[in-house]
């Protein structure tokens, strides 16, 4: 077996001598980014019972060729040359680090996990392991306890050059991406650099500022803190949380979502291409476009923020320069933990001018098997998401909030709305179990307020017969608007009665709101109050960020399970904020839990 990389076509092949029957692998090309002076990692693999589609090639984690061939490896007893052909005198004119040969064919989730780390050398089928990390020497030690060593050759000391084939997070007790302590190479990533966040046990996960890399492997849970570019690929082994910022993909760069998947009630991930007579996944975003035309310079956006609550989690905006006469097809791909509560069976495509106004594509189909949606015929491209037939996805009511308590001995629900839209009204329900499918309704109707931009409150008194002490009850809302369409929404309130509490005798009970509440006073003139509640103890975060997502105030960070908090509308600077809506976020264990607004009027 060798892998070759041909200068002379930018071609990878890798060739295979299999039951004494050569085998040259299509191979895959022009590869014009392995010239571009950064490092790139190549993998290939062989199953000999892999079935289909079992001698595959990775560029940086990212399968470009599968193909499907029979028999066994054969055996050589010459020696294995690495950086040059011995018996054609052809060299590799390049810098080659991290080299590894298994006896076992790692999956593409293996190969991405290694990608941007070093390895221990004691992994199970590694028979050969040369790190390259020598300064000087004629022997090339073998890492992986085979004594496989080589030796150099035509070497000098002055041939060796400091690698910069990836920079790994070494997970020490500081969270500071800026700083160059933090990092494998003792330097800060740059945009050169293939940056991997690996899976490691106990340390501090970085908050990633503001950077542009090359190749970007997430193997672990951290914080997105700034917008970032990658102009290779990012290939996600764990969740990440978009939170509210931007991830830019660099003209070739793909995202390869292999254990991982992006997620988030706000931000997006985008890449801009010049597209012409395509039949591909553009990026690897999930939205696959077959058209003949040219679209010349197209910009593709995803979100995860779901249109209304029948609307999936998940959404596209395509916005191609040449958008009329495409005469496209477009499939949406989802994850079933997207569907946001909808049944698969009855979704359908929806597409908007401006993400406010949704038409329903009666002609497309879904696919439950693939998780696709597809539609053809498209004559021009724009908003997309995914949401339940016959109804449009956008919601005509923005609920702010959405609480319960005890006044004057009797269960109160109290909400507010930020704008309606042709909101006829609303229905209560209730249930003794966390499961709206079950609920009851408790409401006679309540009259909404039509179409207004105005906050809107509404109060209403439950009366539950004969309840236990220490039970609790949840409420759901339910809107209908004027053309009879009904929406409801996932906030839940939640009441328990407690100890304490006399059914007879009129003591009331502490009311109990677990999650991030709303602010009071809400809009704030001087000052306010935020609280939160847990179930348990956890690792914390409170923070104000303006409407672009900037970090403008940490109220909070430590281990509690309830805290109340006071914003007199500064800055960390002390400084006075502009007044305008602003958000507040709760952090659990690194993770966005909640989001809320408030209106600051100083």
């Amino acid at each position: 077996y060798a892998l070759l990389v041909k200068k002379d076509i930018h071609f990878i092949k890798f060739p295979l001598k299999l039951d004494g029957v050569g085998h040259i692998s299509n191979g895959y090309g022009p590869v014009e980014e392995l010239w571009d002076g950064n490092f790139h990692h190549i993998a290939a693999t062989y199953d000999k019972v892999g079935g289909e589609n079992n001698c595959l090639i990775y560029v940086d984690g990212f399968l470009v060729d599968a193909e499907t061939l029979t028999g066994s490896i054969d055996t050589k007893t010459s020696s294995l040359t690495v950086g040059g052909h011995s018996y054609d005198g052809n060299l590799f004119e390049g810098k080659i680090d991290e080299v590894q040969i298994w006896n076992v064919a790692l999956t593409a989730q293996q190969i991405r996990e290694n990608m941007c780390k070093t390895l221990t050398g004691n992994e199970g089928g590694l028979v050969a392991y040369y790190n390259f990390d020598n300064t000087s020497g004629t022997t090339l030690q073998d890492f992986s306890g085979n004594i496989n060593d080589g030796t150099l050759q035509n070497m000098d000391n002055a041939d060796w050059v400091n690698s910069s084939a990836f920079n790994t997070w070494l997970n020490t007790n500081s969270s500071d991406w800026s700083s160059a302590s933090n990092w494998s190479r003792g330097s800060v990533p740059s945009l050169t650099d293939n940056v991997g966040i690996m899976d490691y046990t106990g340390g501090t996960a970085p908050t990633l500022s503001a950077t542009t890399v090359n190749n970007f492997v997430v193997d672990d849970i951290f914080t997105l803190g700034a917008n970032v570019t990658v102009n290779g690929n990012l290939i996600l082994e764990e969740n990440l949380d978009l939170n509210g910022k931007t991830i830019t993909l660099g003209a070739t760069a793909n995202l390869v979502e292999s254990s991982g998947n992006l997620y988030g009630t706000s931000g997006t991930i985008t890449t801009t291409r010049n597209l012409s007579n395509i039949d591909e996944d553009v990026a690897g975003l999930g939205a696959k476009i077959t058209t003949s035309a040219n679209m010349l310079s197209t910009t593709i956006i995803r979100g995860h923020q779901a249109q209304g609550t029948l609307g999936i989690k998940r959404y596209y905006q395509i916005n191609p320069t040449t958008n009329t006469g495409l005469n496209a097809t477009l499939i949406f791909n989802y994850l079933e933990s997207e569907l946001n509560g909808v049944a698969e069976a009855d979704l359908k495509l929806f597409k908007s001018a401006d993400g406010n106004s949704w038409t329903e594509q009666a002609t497309s189909s879904v696919n439950t098997t693939d998780n696709t949606i597809t539609l053809s015929s498209i004559d021009g491209f724009s908003w997309w998401t995914g949401a339940k037939t016959g109804s449009g996805p956008t919601l005509p009511v923005e609920l702010s909030t959405f609480t319960a308590q005890f006044i004057e001995n009797t269960p109160t629900l109290y909400w507010t709305t930020q704008s309606e839209a042709d909101n006829m009204g609303w229905f209560v329900y209730r249930n003794d179990e966390e499961d709206f499918t079950t609920s009851e309704k408790i409401s006679e109707f309540i009259e909404g307020h039509g179409t207004t931009t105005q906050q809107q409150s509404y109060l209403y008194e439950d009366n539950i017969e004969n309840p236990e002490i220490g039970s609790t009850y949840y409420y759901w809302l339910e809107s209908i608007d004027y053309s009879g369409i009904v929406n409801h929404y996932d906030k839940v309130a939640v009441i328990t009665i407690q100890e304490q509490y006399d059914p007879g005798g009129g003591l009331i009970p502490e009311p109990v709101r677990h999650g991030l509440l709303q602010n009071e006073p809400n809009p704030v003139i001087e000052s306010t109050k935020i609280s939160f509640n847990l179930h348990e103890t956890a690792k914390v975060e409170l923070n104000i960020y303006n409407l672009k997502g900037q970090l403008v105030k940490s109220l909070y960070s430590g281990f509690a399970s309830s805290k109340t908090l006071v914003w007199n509308g500064k800055d960390e600077n002390g400084k006075n904020l502009q007044a305008g809506v602003y958000l507040y976020k709760l952090l659990i264990n690194g993770k966005i839990a909640d989001t809320k607004k408030l209106v600051l009027m100083k």
